[in-house]
This record gives C-alpha cells, structure tokens and sequence, in this order.
C-alpha cells in the first residue's frame, strides 16, 4: 500500500525514469497493450482493470466515479458506504483488489499467463473472505457459498 500510494510500484513508467531500458513493447500494459504502463493506468485505467472494479462495485452494491489518481481512488471508494457499510471493510477490499491486479500483472508479465477476469474476481473474494473471518470486517452471516456467486450488498442496508 505504501508503494502504491507513494508511485514507488516499479511499473513500466517508474522504471524508465529510472533509466532501466524497456523495449518499446515492454512498456505497454501487458494486460491490454494499448497504453503505457503506469500505476494510474494499470489500477484504474486498463479496459480489464476497470471490468474488474465494476464487478466489485456490483458485488458490493456501491457506485462512484473513478478519479484518476490512485491515491484520491482509495479515497473516494474506502468513503462510498452506508451507515452499516464500514470504512475499514471497504479499505481492506481496495487494498485486496489492487494487490491482485498487481499480482495478475506479475503473473501475466513474468508467467506468461492470460489475465483472467473471473480468476481475478474469484481471487479476491476467496481472499476477503477469510479476512473478514479473521478481522470480523462486516457484520452479518454470510456462506462461503453466497459471497463467491451472489452479490452482497444485502449486508450494507
């Protein structure tokens, strides 16, 4: 989190002022290719990023406008709750969702492997789900069942 908020990720941009020599296709988004990479671009930006904080806004049932800027996003969604949706869950679910992307980048750029949305997806939930085990994040019950496939946002009312 320090890292991201701080643009220290050593993402393709970072790394070429850093005077690291990319070629002139390694500093493209591997997830899409049609832009360079940055921490703004790759979190917020990437048509495939995007895909993903939609779903997780509908999983969730919150809605905002994505600022561009990582930081003041952090912001803006760890604040979209209602009265029973915490802060603290919202922040932790930011803070899983861009730790993945950022895995799924690595994965894609260093493993060759396809960025897959719904492996993605299936991956941060899994994850906030033992967290919010661990750290009691939500109030309510909830199967492991219903949070993988519905959405929850039945708990925030």
């Amino acid at each position: 989190m320090w890292r991201i908020m701080r643009n220290r990720l050593p993402t393709c941009d970072n790394l070429v002022k850093r005077r690291i020599p990319l070629g002139e296709e390694e500093v493209l988004c591997n997830a899409c290719c049609q832009r360079e990479e940055s921490a703004q671009h790759l979190f917020l930006r990437c048509p495939k990023t995007e895909m993903v904080w939609n779903e997780i806004q509908k999983w969730v049932g919150v809605d905002s406008v994505r600022p561009d800027n990582v930081e003041a996003h952090f912001e803006a969604f760890s604040n979209l709750g209602t009265r029973k949706t915490s802060s603290k869950f919202l922040s932790v679910l930011w803070a899983c969702t861009t730790w993945l992307i950022w895995k799924g980048r690595n994965e894609s750029r260093f493993e060759s492997k396809n960025w897959e949305i719904a492996k993605m997806l299936g991956g941060i939930k899994a994850r906030l789900w033992s967290w919010n085990k661990i750290f009691n994040l939500l109030e309510g019950e909830v199967s492991f069942h219903d949070w993988m496939t519905k959405d929850i946002s039945y708990l925030f009312v």
